[in-house]
């Protein structure tokens, strides 16, 4: 092979780095957006829980637009929220949950978990994009067994 001709075909040899560059900076980008949203899953989350903590006169809670007869279990539930291990299954049954505080006001949207009847998965109506049907935790309660 002439001179020539080798390097026409070091010329046309793609290196490796272009190949995985692109996946890289994908695989990047989305680890950067899973941070970002479990971060804000957990603000909201804390913000509700510091919400609920206060003398049970502070607060008005309806459930389904309803005054429930049991608001402090209802109140004691949400204060248990966490962050649950995943496990396959989907919400069956939603519940609104209004909370107001003095001049605060807490829109939730609550729903019964397909295979565990007294967990429920917590979303909440507390900001926009994707934080505006985010689920931010879940509790474990019976005070929906009515609902």
């Amino acid at each position: 092979m002439e001179p020539k001709d080798q390097e026409d075909l070091n010329l046309k040899r793609v290196q490796p780095w272009w190949i995985g560059a692109p996946a890289l900076a994908f695989m990047i980008g989305m680890f950067v957006w899973g941070a970002h949203n479990a971060a804000q899953e957990s603000k909201a989350r804390n913000a509700i829980v510091d919400l609920l903590n206060g003398p049970r006169e502070e607060f008005v809670v309806t459930v389904n637009g309803w005054n429930p007869p049991n608001a402090d279990a209802v109140l004691t539930a949400l204060r248990g929220l966490h962050k649950p291990n995943p496990h396959h299954t989907h919400t069956i049954h939603d519940i609104s949950v209004v909370i107001q505080r003095n001049a605060r006001m807490l829109e939730l949207t609550l729903g019964r978990d397909s295979a565990l009847p007294q967990q429920y998965w917590v979303f909440c109506k507390c900001g926009r994009g994707y934080l505006d049907r985010a689920e931010i935790g879940r509790i474990e309660t019976t005070a929906f067994d009515r609902e």
